[in-house]
């Protein structure tokens, strides 16, 4: 269980990079 949640953490951090990514674009 311990290793999903890592996974998890990593997958919404990679999310919020993309995201910061594409407003930068925007902006």
């Amino acid at each position: 269980s311990t290793h999903s949640r890592i996974e998890l953490r990593r997958k919404s951090k990679t999310a919020e990079n993309h995201m910061s990514q594409s407003n930068q674009m925007l902006w």
